[in-house]
């Protein structure tokens, strides 16, 4: 059966109240124990805190509108005294009947000291001297007592083993299974976990342990999703944390890619450079998680956290180091902490588990970020912070959202893309504005976003009506589309517009030269109209002159310019309505430009 799962998050509350869809037979719940405080400062070091434990359950069974009771664990608080860390609180679901606990806090002293235990089920370790790293996190029964390194040295913690997942892997974006790193000199790290960020690093006054989380996983039994009136209470939605639910990435099934479209550069990743007007699928791999094409250049990550690139690399956005085209997918380092990547037009963009955010390639009107306007072939990272959350490239710019919520942007600013009132190119991020409430950005000659209230806001060029506000006028600041708050993913490329609202509605704008609104017509317009009367489009990208989005069903539709067969119908025939790509449903993912790249979920039994 193929699967388009739904995810629902526990981050407090006691009792969750099971969908009207639940589906019995295809589901996955995953416990993750809150990671364990690092130690204080001492004479020879802090211990670094405890790994998170993690309980997976699969095919959990109740009852539609049944009420099912958890608890929300911390991982342990360090104290400021000799000896031992407090332990960690477990996380908990069904009445205690399935647990993780919380990372044990670490201790620093000047002879050593043992970090907190895990609770029920350990996932937290110990550190034998100060300096040392706390054990890691290995599954339901934890590491218990390991511990690593040596006294007045810098120090990793241990990595857990279960049998369910592998070290280092994660969980729909949270973080992975270590100890804390001990360091002889400064506070012991917090400790890694399956999820829901580590906790607090040591310090001279008390430091607090990560809160747990429980993440729900399941193919909803009507194959629709949630609608308004169904009992989700207790529960957070993650589109705050995330993009759009397509985003998503489910760890446990594997997802393959396919491509079709131009293929001149080798960008469709099929060791040829033939144009395919039908998917084809780039080799037998079913790890993909997330993919992103501009002009010739595809980026994809792998659900281990590596990152790949092929095709066009006259300006080294590849990323090797070298200028060289690839026809088929080459590995970026040997990294495995890649989280999201962006391909603007000649250069690259993506942001790390860690936060951090790296780029790569053509910057003459310093996209790049560094405060220069050399080209680069092999990643360089965009200052020293580790808030960054998303990131957007285009056409010589670049904008990205922290996860303080506030807006940066950088690079071309012709048109005033880059939010802050002038027309002057930047070489670094500059903030827009001061808001602390953006969510989601998209940017090509201009910049769309959205915020956490729902609300669109748009500027740079409009010589197309792209912006969406009723007019052909450039904005240098952003201003607001509409006055609606049901705004849920953007997509921009080029000199059109396309997003989805939450419920479900795929809105459309700017140039329509091919009909890639989708709207039977070829009708520019300045101001968003629907695309048809369905509420079941799930996500949504527009590229070259062409439309590509997937519904809720697994289906995906495609229409506008077709000259290298980018629709994947089998033709090279313009359509200016929305015609289906094939006959799957378990598409996940989709990108397109010239090309089309797409994700599709395995098929499980």
């Amino acid at each position: 059966m193929a699967i388009n799962p739904k995810v629902i998050a526990l981050t407090s509350g006691t009792s969750w109240t099971v969908p009207r869809d639940w589906n019995n037979n295809n589901n996955t719940i995953h416990l993750i124990g809150g990671g364990g405080s690092g130690g204080f400062v001492a004479t020879t070091g802090g211990t670094g805190g405890g790994g998170g434990g993690y309980t997976g359950i699969t095919n959990f069974s109740t009852t539609a509108g049944s009420t099912i009771t958890y608890a929300i664990g911390a991982g342990g608080t360090a104290v400021v005294a000799a000896g031992n860390g407090n332990a960690g609180g477990s996380t908990t679901f069904n009445a205690g009947a399935y647990s993780a606990g919380g990372g044990g806090a670490g201790q620093g002293s000047t002879t050593g000291a043992t970090g907190g235990a895990g609770s029920t089920f350990n996932g937290g370790g110990s550190a034998s001297s100060a300096g040392s790293g706390g054990g890691g996190a290995a599954g339901p029964f934890g590491a218990g007592s390991v511990s690593v390194g040596t006294t007045g040295a810098t120090s990793d913690g241990g990595v857990g083993s279960p049998s369910s997942l592998t070290p280092g892997t994660e969980i729909y974006g949270y973080g992975t299974a270590a100890g804390g790193r001990g360091r002889p000199a400064s506070n012991g790290d917090a400790g890694g976990l399956y999820g829901a960020g580590g906790g607090g690093a040591g310090a001279t006054t008390s430091g607090a342990g990560a809160q747990g989380i429980i993440i729900i996983v399941y193919q909803g039994s009507s194959g629709s999703n949630l609608t308004a009136d169904d009992p989700i209470l207790g529960t957070v939605d993650l589109d705050d944390r995330f993009i759009t639910d397509a985003w998503l990435v489910d760890q446990f099934v594997g997802n393959s890619l396919f491509s079709w479209g131009r293929n001149d550069y080798g960008q469709l990743g099929t060791s040829t450079t033939t144009y395919y007007s039908s998917p084809i699928q780039i080799g037998t791999l079913t790890n993909w998680k997330s993919v992103s094409i501009t002009g010739w250049t595809t980026a994809a990550i792998k659900t281990d956290g590596t990152l790949w690139m092929w095709g066009y690399n006259g300006y080294g956005q590849i990323g090797n180091g070298t200028a060289t085209n690839y026809s088929s997918p080459i590995q970026v380092g040997a990294l495995t902490n890649w989280q999201q990547v962006a391909c603007g037009y000649r250069f690259t963009s993506a942001v790390k588990t860690s936060g951090t955010l790296w780029m790569w390639g053509y910057n003459g009107y310093g996209q790049i970020g560094n405060g220069t306007a050399t080209n680069y072939s092999s990643p360089v990272q965009v200052g020293a912070l580790t808030n960054w959350k998303q990131v957007a490239a285009a056409s010589g710019c670049t904008a990205a959202v922290k996860t303080d919520g506030t807006l940066w942007n950088w690079g071309n600013n012709t048109y005033g893309q880059i939010g802050n009132g002038t027309a002057t190119n930047y070489s670094s991020p500059v903030q827009v504005g001061a808001l602390t409430n953006w969510k989601q950005v998209a940017c090509a000659y201009n910049t769309l976003s959205i915020k956490t209230d729902g609300t669109l806001w748009a500027w740079g060029r409009n010589d197309y009506g792209q912006l969406g506000n009723g007019t052909v006028i450039n904005y240098s600041s952003p201003i607001q589309i509409g006055t609606l708050t049901n705004w849920k993913q953007i997509a921009v490329k080029m000199y059109q517009t396309a997003a989805i609202k939450t419920d479900g509605t795929l809105w459309v704008w700017g140039n329509n030269q091919y009909g890639q609104l989708g709207i039977g017509t070829t009708v520019y317009y300045s101001s968003p109209v629907q695309v048809g009367a369905l509420t079941n489009w799930k996500q949504v990208s527009i590229g070259y002159y062409q439309l590509a989005a997937i519904k809720n069903d697994g289906t995906l539709w495609s229409c506008g310019y077709n000259n290298y067969g980018q629709l994947g119908n089998g033709t090279t025939v313009y359509y200016s309505s929305p015609i289906q790509t094939g006959t799957l449903t378990n598409w996940k993912q989709v990108t397109c430009d010239y090309s089309t790249i797409g994700i599709t979920y395995a098929d499980i039994t």
